[in-house]
């Protein structure tokens, strides 16, 4: 089901901002998947969270620790994970 904006606040505040608490960006969006089980495409709002760290195994096990608490809690199938080297100031 749909997670609310309430839930996904405080998965936010309680299990992403203690792991990474020098700051994130969540963007809203729209996503969708093919259903293993009928081959429907699933339509459903989605979140996209962007995490700027150094990488290293630490950071790496701390996001790997997000994505299962993620699917744990809200019974999701899969949380996609994508990285890639950036150049960024602030």
């Amino acid at each position: 089901g749909e997670i609310s904006e309430q839930d996904f606040a405080g998965f936010l505040d309680t299990v992403v901002t203690p792991l990474f608490p020098d700051g994130l960006t969540v963007i809203d969006g729209n996503g969708q998947f093919r259903a293993s089980a009928n081959s429907a495409v699933e339509k459903e709002k989605a979140k996209v969270l962007i995490l700027l760290y150094r990488f290293d195994k630490n950071a790496s096990d701390k996001i790997e620790e997000i994505r299962g608490r993620y699917k744990s809690r809200f019974n999701q199938q899969s949380v996609l994970r994508v990285d890639e080297p950036v150049c960024a100031s602030f």
